[in-house]
């Protein structure tokens, strides 16, 4: 197995405003601790038919998932036919120091000589995934 990780803020928003259908300013919100560490990133949403408390809880989700530092991960491993982009999964290896939920961002399967191979490109998440589990 082999892998490699990394961090970057390409992504990250920490500053949110909501247009309405009509551009006009319905509300924004932001985090000033990411600003000052990282200057202001903003992203400005336009939505239809919204009015100041549906654009507030719009703003404050797209703040939580997009004010972050993105972390990703690349790893080479045994394959599994059915693990594919959009899955989720949970990673406890120690060899890497890859632990936590991730989502399978890419994946590239290959077969040499009758062993399966497996890319991933994973992306961590601090959700916690929600599978139904079969009863035996």
């Amino acid at each position: 197995m082999s892998g490699n990780y990394s961090e970057s803020i390409n992504e990250m928003k920490n500053k949110i405003i909501i247009m309405g259908e009509k551009d006009e300013y319905l509300t924004e919100v932001s985090n000033s601790d990411l600003i000052n560490l990282y200057g202001q990133l903003q992203k400005i949403e336009k939505v239809d038919k919204a009015n100041k408390a549906d654009a507030n809880k719009i703003a404050a989700e797209l703040l939580e998932d997009l004010g972050k530092v993105f972390q990703e991960s690349s790893i080479e491993c045994i394959g599994i036919p059915s693990l594919k982009a959009g899955d989720e999964i949970i990673l406890n290896e120690i060899f890497l120091g890859l632990q936590g939920y991730f989502y399978v961002d890419k994946d590239a399967h290959s077969y040499t000589d009758g062993f399966h191979k497996m890319n991933l490109t994973l992306k961590y998440t601090d959700e916690v995934l929600e599978k139904e589990v079969a009863s035996q």
